[in-house]
């Protein structure tokens, strides 16, 4: 993506890869330009000049289409352009005065129906609704469109709209676990939804897990407003370091109000699963949500039964063999 940091609009909108984006952008496409824009942010307003643009003129995935109307609009914009220098020469000699102020509107009236031709013949870009998942065990990094970095945990989704550039706020919808590192853009908040609770922040680093019976939050840096929504709880205040969970099951709200070893509980995101006495009970939720396997106890097994070690969160076979080594346990696919 490197070559696009010195394109002009017209490098833009003759270019293959940005116009199959630009007429059908798909989720990897998507993620692809997230990350330029990113990378090279002094670069986003011809990026985003260019998209509209596209729409504008109507342009296709075809360049060799393209062509005809690209050379055109290149003639117009250069004639126009010519036009009004001209008419400001004019504009100085008084005799011809009143003449060039008549000249300047009629262009200024063709350029503007011209424009007005090609919108209204052109139809208004719609919102799109982009979703990004992930599979039994698997891991994904997104590079949001504002820069926020999101990274899935295993069996979770995550969707979001465009048009965040002229949206009022930020808004995700989550169904799983990710960890989020929120962008601070000024006047712009930034909402995550889910089945059990709305999370509002600024620029703020937290885990957040919200699957069928239950909803965690761990607030690692900055600050965050929660929402719960089956309580009608509104406007909680949770602070860095500080964990928050809710369980649908026991219609009960749990506010921890001692410090949690936040990057213990967020070692998924690299790459390991830690393990400090943890009981089966919550060993098996973390199998089941996020590997699709379960606990099954035999008779000498008990899920309250403590467990400690490191593993790896993509080759779990270690782990798996050391639970059923240790306990007298099987472990099922769900």
């Amino acid at each position: 993506m490197k070559k696009y940091a010195t394109y002009t609009l017209k490098d833009f909108v003759t270019d293959g890869f940005f116009l199959e984006h630009a007429c059908s952008p798909t989720e990897e496409t998507h993620l692809l330009w997230n990350s330029f824009k990113s990378n090279y942010p002094h670069r986003v307003p011809v990026f985003n000049e260019a998209l509209r643009t596209v729409k504008v003129l109507g342009l296709t995935k075809n360049v060799r289409d393209n062509k005809a109307l690209i050379e055109v609009w290149g003639n117009l914009s250069t004639a126009m352009a010519n036009a009004d220098r001209r008419s400001q020469r004019l504009s100085r000699r008084k005799n011809l005065g009143k003449f060039s102020k008549y000249a300047a509107a009629l262009l200024a009236l063709f350029g503007f129906a011209t424009m007005w031709y090609w919108v209204q013949d052109t139809p208004e870009p719609s919102t799109r609704l982009f979703e990004i998942a992930t599979g039994f065990g698997e891991n994904k990094t997104v590079v949001l469109p504002d820069g926020s970095v999101i990274q899935l945990n295993g069996n979770t989704s995550m969707k979001y709209n465009s048009g965040w550039e002229v949206s009022p706020k930020r808004e995700v919808w989550l169904n799983g676990e990710a960890f989020f590192d929120v962008a601070h853009v000024e006047n712009k908040e930034f909402i995550v939804h889910s089945a059990n609770m709305n999370i509002k922040v600024k620029g703020t680093s937290f885990n957040f897990m919200s699957r069928e019976d239950k909803a965690t939050v761990l607030l690692k840096e900055g600050k965050v407003l929660l929402d719960v929504i089956p309580a009608d709880t509104t406007n909680i205040v949770l602070e860095p370091g500080y964990g928050f969970s809710y369980s649908k099951k026991e219609e009960a709200l749990e506010l921890s109000h001692k410090k949690v070893d936040v990057k213990a509980l967020t070692s998924w995101k690299e790459d390991k699963l830690i393990f400090d006495n943890t009981q089966l009970e919550i060993i098996d939720e973390t199998l089941r949500d996020n590997y699709g396997l379960r606990i099954h106890y035999n008779p000498n097994a008990s899920p309250s039964m403590g467990f400690t070690g490191e593993f790896s969160s993509y080759h779990i076979d270690p782990l798996l063999s050391a639970l059923k080594k240790s306990f007298d346990i099987d472990i099922v696919e769900l």
